[in-house]
């Protein structure tokens, strides 16, 4: 008796880091045996880094960013056709973008530090002063009365800048998949 292919596994979701493996199963029924065959966000899979296996496996190996997406195992014969989808999600630990560059500023004046880092997902910023407990977020809005302030971009501006605020400023990128440090120096002069 005839019948159009149906899955006995299907593929499923995965979550992993930028460089490890995936295996996307595939295995189907039918008579006459289905031809099957993968698709990746509505397209044919680019060539290359792909690999089928006999029992239509599919393999992505050392996975980056660009190889998010959706993954469907298309099977297909004369009584008709099914497919089955499944979600690649790639988390890429944080790098620097821009670092903060050592400053000298003199009293009184505004100094900005920029930091900005990439990674999937967006990486968050933080900002401490070295020997300091408290961090400085760049999502929440600036503290009342404080001259630190921290922009969307995660750049760390100091107005006013006094003798005080000599020191190391400490720059953290965070995403689920790591964090990476920088720091800088500001240093400070009595004037022009």
């Amino acid at each position: 008796m005839q019948e159009r292919p149906t899955f006995v596994k299907r593929p499923s979701n995965v979550v992993l880091l930028a460089d490890e493996s995936v295996e996307f199963h595939c295995i189907v029924q039918g008579d006459p045996v289905p031809t099957v065959r993968w698709r990746k966000d509505d397209s044919d899979l680019p060539r290359g880094r792909f690999e089928i296996l006999e029992d239509h496996t599919l393999i992505v190996r050392q996975v980056a960013s660009s190889d998010e997406g959706s993954y469907t195992c298309m099977a297909e014969n004369m009584v008709g056709k099914s497919e089955a989808s499944a979600t690649l999600t790639v988390h890429v630990p944080p790098i620097f973008a821009v670092r903060p560059r050592n400053q000298v500023v003199s009293v009184g004046r505004t100094v900005t530090f920029q930091c900005e880092a990439t990674g999937n997902p967006q990486p968050a910023i933080f900002w401490q002063r070295e020997g300091s407990e408290s961090l400085l977020f760049s999502y929440q809005p600036p503290q009342p009365f404080s001259r630190l302030s921290v922009s969307q971009m995660g750049s760390l501006t100091i107005t006013d800048v006094q003798r005080p605020d000599v020191g190391f400023y400490i720059c953290q990128a965070l995403n689920i998949a790591g964090s990476v440090i920088t720091k800088a120096l500001l240093e400070v002069t009595d004037g022009e």
